[in-house]
């Protein structure tokens, strides 16, 4: 309650009675106090009340303009509230204004130009030295409601000093609009290139402004050290070769650890990774999507799903053709041999000595490719030997990826 003193409707209230003879009963005076007080409480819960609503409101029309991919496996389409074309320009080569605009031809002089205005929405240099490059990421508006984003940097660098004189186009995407991350894995290199020993992919992931928490996973590796982002909300992967757009994936971290899963681009060169839906039935999985051929490879990150066989998009999902694909080995210790059927399921013989542990990974080296590997499943001892598990879920996956470029 407000003390008489500080409320002025009381003061004044006062001053008149003093000044007024009164016949009244003596309690007269305190009810009509008593009153002013209830009447000034009334109207303070009104105005909470009020604003307790309005706020209600802001926060239900804010909310209604935020749409997450999901909470679940597998790259998704997200929504929000900027486009990626009005991200902020950032990084720490922002101020480099002839780079940017370089950068900007670049891509409009390059077989996949843009058909709309472009800008920049990052500059800035990769923290590995051993693996570096200055990257501009660029973007512009796409037919429907997609945007293309495009990856310009300079040669690579062993050095940790990149030449800013020469720039390489290393990848182009579109994803919807509003999407909140976007990013990219390239293992082809050009000649500009300086030679580096790990023959990894090169690569970025960059989150929409004031998001931080970014990865880019793969199954590929179980042991996966946390990635520093520099700056927030972005991150440099240098992943083992092997690991590509083929089977890694843009993870994004939202308040409640709640994570959002993007599709990583491909770079030019690589093989062409698409995204494809499936339906099963019958026994029988079918692929639908642009560009699906006969003899693509359907993939998740986590694992290899098949073969297309057909030009309807049937994907032959056995394990023997799979395992045709190209050189099957374990995965840590590269042990080599072949996938043959036996009459408890698929087994695998190695063809060369080599210590095998149960539950050790299998893989296929897709087309001989070793920068196209894709896990198969599991080794577990049976009674004719190495049976071969395969990757949990891959077959009941409603959604994919297509791999094609042989």
């Amino acid at each position: 309650m407000i003390a008489d003193e500080e409320d002025r409707a009381v003061a004044r209230l006062r001053d008149e009675l003093d000044g007024v003879r009164l016949a009244s009963s003596p309690d007269h005076v305190d009810r009509v106090l008593r009153h002013v007080h209830g009447r000034r409480r009334a109207q303070r819960q009104q105005r909470v009340q009020m604003l307790t609503a309005v706020a209600v409101v802001v926060f239900a029309v804010a909310g209604a303009f935020v749409v997450t991919s999901r909470d679940g496996e597998g790259p998704e389409k997200s929504n929000t509230v900027a486009a990626v074309t009005q991200w902020q320009l950032r990084g720490d080569l922002a101020g480099n204004v002839d780079l940017v605009k370089r950068a900007e031809q670049t891509w409009k002089a390059s077989a996949y130009a843009p058909a709309a205005p472009v800008r920049a929405v990052f500059a800035g240099r990769s923290p590995n030295i051993s693996v570096c490059f200055d990257l501009i990421v660029l973007v512009a508006d796409a037919a429907g409601s997609t945007e293309q984003v495009a990856f310009v940097t300079t040669p690579i660098s062993v050095t940790g000093k990149p030449d800013q004189t020469r720039l390489v186009l290393r990848a182009v995407t579109t994803v919807p609009a509003g999407q909140q991350a976007v990013g990219f894995l390239s293992t082809t290199r050009v000649p500009e290139d300086e030679h580096v020993s790990s023959n990894g992919a090169i690569g970025v992931a960059l989150t929409a402004p004031g998001l931080a928490e970014i990865e880019v996973r793969t199954p590929l590796v179980l042991d996966q050290a946390r990635q520093t982002n520099i700056p927030a909300g972005v991150v440099w992967p240098a992943p083992e070769q092997g690991t590509g757009a083929w089977n890694a994936e843009l993870v994004l971290r939202t308040p409640g650890d709640h994570k959002q899963r993007f599709a990583i681009a491909a770079g030019i060169g690589d093989p062409v990774v698409d995204h494809v839906s499936l339906r099963s039935g019958n026994g029988t999985v079918r692929a639908s999507g642009a560009g699906i051929r006969p003899g693509d490879i359907i993939a998740t990150p986590e694992g290899i799903i098949g073969v297309v066989s057909a030009a309807d998009g049937t994907v032959d999902t056995r394990l023997t053709t799979i395992g045709a694909l190209g050189k099957v080995q374990t995965s840590t210790s590269a042990i080599p041999g072949r996938l043959v059927d036996g009459t408890s399921g698929v087994v695998f013989e190695p063809t060369a000595d080599g210590l095998i542990s149960e539950g050790n990974r299998l893989q296929v080296l897709a087309w001989n490719r070793p920068e196209l590997a894709f896990d198969i499943g599991t080794l577990h001892q049976g009674d004719q030997g190495w049976r071969t598990e395969r990757v949990p879920g891959v077959v009941a996956a409603t959604s994919a990826l297509r791999i094609g470029g042989k």
